[in-house]
């Protein structure tokens, strides 16, 4: 009798360790540069594959996963398709394999287009082809509207027309309040000038310089923090992790297109549950062994 005990409480403990420490497969999802296509790289093997192609024609840009909905927001450039002069707004849904567009008021390129962007949880965030201008945008996705573009913030107090590379957001993590959005920032006045910083609403609105390497995109894994980058090399890319307060790189994968941002979506591990499920197998088996 003690013996069955003794087997059945450690069975049941270790699956729940197991259970309070899930494993996550961290996918890079990035859209190609020149088409509409969007890819996605197994951080672990470094394999990439073709995800989907948004049906909207336009060149993906400014991707931003949202874990809430399991959904990948972006841009479509209709110039680059050759079909107007505006940009839309759309997502892609993992679970059910489809693209939808999302409408809202009238956007021209000037105040809209973007190879950046960065989803908080609630609202879009980008910055505008040349300009400095840190903007927002709050998207439903249960009506398919989004609210016109509100400029929060000038990061370098409009005395650069910034080429950036893109943004991400890196928390609450500024000011005594615990509640101020630090955003880290790819880019720089000129190719030939190019930075990686960050930017802190509080206390002073301060842009902060942390390398003059360029990860032309960036992204974060909101799960581990841990900090992703990509760069093109014309016909290709390359990913890599990237310590986001002093620019260090450390390759992952060669990617097939040169990609036009990145996104980091983090899944649960399949064979964790599997590896779960044998346990409790094992520990029914015992039993009725010992019993």
């Amino acid at each position: 009798m003690k013996i069955k005990k003794l087997s059945y409480l450690f069975g049941l403990t270790f699956s729940t360790i197991l259970l309070s420490e899930p494993i996550f497969a961290q996918q890079a999802i990035w859209g190609a540069v020149g088409n509409n296509q969007i890819w996605r790289t197994d951080v672990n093997t470094g394999v990439s594959t073709f995800l989907t192609a948004s049906p909207f024609f336009g060149q993906v840009n400014s991707l931003a996963y949202d874990s809430t909905r399991d959904i990948v927001i972006y841009q479509e450039d209709l110039a680059q398709a050759g079909i107007g002069t505006r940009v839309r707004m759309a997502y892609y849904n993992f679970a059910t394999n489809t693209h939808s567009l999302l409408s809202a008021p009238s956007l021209n390129t000037r105040t809209f287009q973007a190879a950046d962007g960065a989803f908080d949880g609630t609202n879009f965030w980008y910055i505008p082809v040349g300009t400095d201008d840190l903007t927002r945008i709050s998207i439903n996705t249960v009506t398919n509207t989004y609210t016109a573009p509100v400029i929060e913030a000038s990061v370098r107090n409009n005395t650069e027309a910034m080429d950036f590379g893109d943004i991400e957001f890196a928390g609450n993590i500024g000011a005594s309040t615990g509640t101020a959005p630090r955003f880290f920032i790819s880019g720089g006045d000129t190719f030939l000038n190019p930075r990686l910083a960050y930017y802190d609403f509080f206390p002073s609105n301060t842009y902060t310089v942390t390398s003059t390497d360029y990860p032309r995109q960036i992204a974060r894994n909101f799960d581990t923090n841990q900090f992703y980058g990509a760069k093109g090399f014309g016909t290709g890319g390359q990913l890599f992790f990237l310590n986001e307060y002093t620019g260090f790189q450390v390759p992952i994968a060669t990617l097939p297109f040169e990609p036009s941002d990145l996104t980091i979506r983090p899944i649960p591990e399949p064979s964790s549950a599997l590896l779960l499920s044998m346990l409790g197998l094992g520990c029914f088996v015992r039993r009725r062994k010992d019993g």
